[in-house]
């Protein structure tokens, strides 16, 4: 996060397995927390926009991107997925992934909640 920061990168992408388990710890969930807050979330402008259809990326009852939420103040946007060590389970299908998505932290999409059925949507930015 502090090397996209002094890059001045657009967004950073996680490509699953933020953590090593579906239930991580308070301090492990807490520190990641502190550091997309703390290394994500400022003044600075947005360089690209989500072209696509955002309701069919992101689930939840924000529907959009987090950056377009105007009580949110983000810099650099995190877009993720969830590995298979942070997949949702459970009656509710929740996993902390789907806690840093409804505080706004990052933009969680490709949620998968029945594995037998799996339809891949592509997001389409524009810079």
């Amino acid at each position: 996060l502090q090397k996209g920061v002094e890059q001045e990168v657009d967004f950073i992408l996680l490509c699953g397995d933020l953590f090593d388990e579906n239930k991580p710890s308070h301090a492990t969930l807490h520190k990641a927390m502190e550091l997309i807050r703390q290394y994500c979330m400022g003044d600075r402008g947005i360089n690209f926009s989500v072209v696509s259809d955002q309701t069919t990326h992101f689930g939840g009852k924000f529907r959009r991107a987090n950056y377009e939420d105007p009580n949110l103040n983000v810099a650099i946007p995190v877009f993720m997925i969830h590995g298979n060590h942070d997949d949702p389970t459970g009656a509710q299908h929740l996993s902390a992934v789907d806690l840093l998505s409804v505080c706004g932290l990052v933009n969680y999409f490709g949620k998968v909640e029945d594995f037998r059925s799996v339809d891949v949507s592509p997001i389409l930015l524009e810079k």
